[in-house]
């Protein structure tokens, strides 16, 4: 139903904004803080359709139904953070480059080889999509880490708001 998909995109992004100015503020202030603004899936708004939004520059990406076609056999471990667990930031390996396949608004079907951060959000956010967690894609040395980690930051934002 091509002709559903722009009013599935403005409910999810309207959705979006409410979860995070008001739903959820302190989740997003702590993500503000830190420098990272992600848009969460669908599922994880109550949305049972198949999108996510790319905070991509110059302007967003809006991928219906995606999908990776291809990995690069290269591999990068970078810390990620999530709007599930803020202020959770857990070091996770994932593939450098990736090329994907998903609709666009209009119907139309992209094809797209993405890199870097954009290449972990995508594949990020595909995660949350399929089930998948992605604490339960880090090590355990990683999790102790991070969890040390978002205690200080904890802390720190306490100190803040006393201030």
């Amino acid at each position: 139903m091509v002709s559903s998909r722009p009013m599935i995109m403005m409910l999810f992004l309207k959705r979006v904004e409410i979860d995070l100015c008001s739903r959820r503020p302190e989740s997003a202030r702590r993500f503000l803080l830190v420098g990272v603004a992600q848009t969460p899936a669908a599922n994880q708004l109550g949305l049972e359709h198949r999108v996510f939004v790319l905070n991509t520059k110059p302007d967003p990406i809006v991928c219906f139904n995606p999908k990776i076609v291809h990995y690069s056999e290269k591999y990068a471990v970078t810390e990620e953070g999530c709007l599930t667990f803020p202020g959770l930031f857990v070091k996770i390996r994932r593939p450098q480059w990736i090329r994907v396949r998903f609709h666009e608004a209009d119907g139309s079907m992209r094809t797209e080889t993405l890199n870097g951060l954009a290449a972990r959000a995508f594949q990020h956010e595909l995660d949350h999509l399929d089930g998948v967690n992605y604490l339960s894609r880090a090590k355990k040395i990683h999790m102790d880490q991070a969890k040390k980690k978002q205690k200080l930051i904890d802390r720190k934002l306490k100190r803040m708001q006393l201030a």
